[in-house]
């Protein structure tokens, strides 16, 4: 079980804002020595509480398009499909769900075109996938991408 306390909190909230700032000006906003805010941050991430990562903004990396796709799937085929979702590179997040559905996935395409050519050439690929709806959004006004770290390979088309 973890343990933390408000001044976890009031650090993790201040690393939200500025990941990047520094210890001592973190001791200076918490009022707690410089020591104290490098072992509580190195206690957060051995606990797992917190990692580092580069979240890349996808619109400003040419991907225009962000879909939200829902999946019925044969329930032996639940792991490879989540696994095969998992490995492109444009897709940010997979989960299973409740309702008529059993998977959710989001990702983000460099033009409809290419999304038309994941749906019709990728998806149709993936053995255990009956039926997909897809859910393109107008407009996204808050959210950043995880998993485009692996855009070196290029998007999945």
């Amino acid at each position: 079980m973890l343990c933390m306390d408000g001044l976890d909190s009031r650090l993790i909230a201040e690393l939200a804002v500025d990941a990047r700032c520094s210890n001592i000006d973190l001791s200076r906003k918490l009022g707690v020595s410089e020591k104290t805010v490098r072992r509580r941050i190195n206690r957060l991430v051995e606990q797992g509480v917190i990692n580092w990562s580069v979240v890349p903004d996808p619109a400003k990396l040419g991907y225009t398009v962000r879909a939200f796709i829902l999946l019925e799937v044969e329930a032996p085929h639940v792991d490879d499909i989540t696994q095969s979702l998992a490995s492109c590179s444009n897709v940010d997040f997979v989960a299973l769900c409740t309702g008529p559905f059993d998977i959710l996935f989001g990702a983000w395409f460099v033009s409809s075109a290419s999304m038309a050519k994941f749906l019709k050439d990728y998806l149709p690929k993936i053995t255990g996938v009956r039926k997909s709806q897809t859910h393109v959004a107008l407009q996204v006004t808050t959210g950043k991408v995880a998993n485009l770290a692996a855009l070196k390979e290029g998007p999945v088309e």
